[in-house]
């Protein structure tokens, strides 16, 4: 009988621990919408942010009502200006893509792969227009970015960790 009583105390205390470890990595993995810098306080408002539904990919995020704070790359002649940009908190956290050239700029995440898309799915450019990304993948700090239509232009995103 206590071999018994030995067996179900050791399965109750295993139980209970796998239960605390999983309640443990439940709060420690949500974070809080404050604590990935989404919400500023002192600072002019953020834009809003709209979800995308696209049949091939998860949510994609396309900024709303643009707040003016945020860095800029230009596409023409082919190419990205700057090559490479750094975000923080400081400028929102998003990128505006300029579009100055008389075609559709469609902005994947890089590495380029004809098998495959990446990431969100962004809605295209279109020529002379503007479009404000929220380019924060998890907690990924760097990433490239390039254009759909022509692989070979590329630009870069540094994220300080302000900005999750």
């Amino acid at each position: 009988m206590s071999i018994t009583s030995e067996k179900n105390i050791i399965l109750l205390t295993v139980i209970i621990f796998f239960a605390l470890i999983a309640v443990l990595f439940y709060v420690t993995s949500g974070k809080r919408i404050e604590e990935r810098g989404l919400v500023q306080e002192g600072i002019s408002p953020s834009p809003s942010v709209l979800p995308l539904q696209t049949p091939m990919q998860k949510n994609a995020v396309q900024v709303q009502e643009d707040s003016g704070i945020h860095s800029s790359v230009r596409y023409e002649h082919g190419s990205f200006s700057p090559v490479s940009i750094a975000i923080a908190n400081e400028t929102g956290c998003f990128v505006e893509i300029q579009n100055a050239s008389d075609e559709d700029v469609v902005v994947r995440l890089g590495p380029y792969d004809p098998q495959q898309e990446r990431g969100f799915l962004y809605p295209p450019i279109a020529p002379h227009e503007n479009s404000l990304i929220d380019p924060r993948y998890g907690t990924i700090t760097q990433f490239s970015f390039y254009n759909k239509n022509n692989p070979s232009a590329i630009f870069a995103v540094s994220i300080d960790p302000t900005c999750f």
